[in-house]
């Protein structure tokens, strides 16, 4: 703790930059000159960094300076410090310019599905504000629109995604009702069934879930205490839509996947959906932001595209 008051006290930005100037030129002289220092004031400067963490940065040569084990751990923590102190100006100097993106928090599967779509129509209209995706799991996008970090969440109606939010302060609304379905490969046997399969007789099929606490998995889980069924583990645990939908395709197993996904990267003849009774309830996704800002343009113009490209997909 002691170390850590020290550097707040006296370490600098522009020995944060010395450290990533030696690692690039790997002499003092050259580093120095491209700070505006003399060596011997550069050379001051690195001491003074190594006194505080009470470690040597660089190995010292005939033929120049290479980061040490430490050294190497500081120079990442400077590269990362100084890119987010530029990024920081930017983004204040954006903000002064009234040039702030659009955050959007939403579930990755929505992210290149439903969302890439809204964005597409979204950049038809005569407005070019800047988007900043935050691609999160269930449970973690409504904290980030809680704490101001998003402005907007594209996600489930669910009690996990939406119960810590109060109605009185968020504006919702569904843009989009989702149904999941039992898919398997066209030479899987399951394909020639014409009939409806009770979860009973699937349960112990070769499954390809995510883990959890995606929205599939949770969903999965939820039938099997539903139909009061034994719970299994899959036998492949994917978390890419891509793989999963791979693997499917191999028919190694069966996977659950939404309408989106099948609509976006299923191709055709090579899966087959299989029919199940009772049939999966439809979940809404909705569109949820602060009422303070719902009326913005930005925001408005962004609603309107996500319930135009819902009207095309639900035709």
């Amino acid at each position: 703790m002691d170390m850590l008051r020290q550097l707040i006290a006296k370490l600098r930005l522009k020995q944060l930059e010395l450290i990533c100037l030696l690692a690039e030129y790997g002499t003092l002289r050259a580093a120095a000159k491209v700070l505006n220092m003399t060596p011997a004031a550069a050379s001051k400067s690195l001491r003074e960094i190594e006194s505080l963490l009470k470690t040597s940065l660089f190995d010292r040569t005939s033929n120049g300076m290479t980061l040490t084990n430490s050294g190497t751990l500081v120079f990442d923590y400077a590269k990362g410090t100084l890119d987010n102190t530029r990024l920081l100006i930017q983004n204040i100097d954006n903000a002064a310019n009234g040039d702030t993106p659009i955050k959007i928090a939403t579930p990755p599967f929505i992210a290149w599905t439903f969302l890439s779509q809204v964005l597409e129509d979204f950049y038809q209209k005569p407005q070019l504000n800047r988007v900043r995706i935050h691609e999160e799991r269930l449970g973690d996008s409504s904290k980030l629109l809680e704490s101001d970090v998003v402005d907007v969440l594209i996600t489930m109606k669910s009690s996990s995604e939406l119960a810590s939010l109060g109605l009185n302060e968020y504006f919702i609304k569904t843009v989009l009702r989702q149904s999941w379905n039992v898919v398997c490969a066209r030479g899987n046997s399951l394909a020639k069934r014409t009939e409806s399969l009770a979860w009973s007789d699937l349960v112990n099929q070769r499954w390809i879930l995510p883990p959890y606490p995606t929205y599939t998995r949770i969903l999965f889980n939820q039938i099997i205490h539903k139909h009061e069924l034994k719970y299994i583990n899959p036998l492949v645990e994917a978390t890419n839509a891509t793989t999963t939908l791979s693997l499917i395709k191999r028919n190694i197993g069966i996977g659950l996947l939404s309408d989106s996904v099948i609509r976006a990267m299923a191709e055709p003849n090579m899966f087959s959906i299989v029919p199940v009774e009772p049939a999966l309830e439809h979940v809404d996704i909705v569109f949820v932001c602060k009422k303070k800002i719902q009326h913005r343009p930005e925001i408005t113009s962004l609603l309107s595209s996500c319930e135009t490209i819902s009207k095309t997909l639900e035709r």
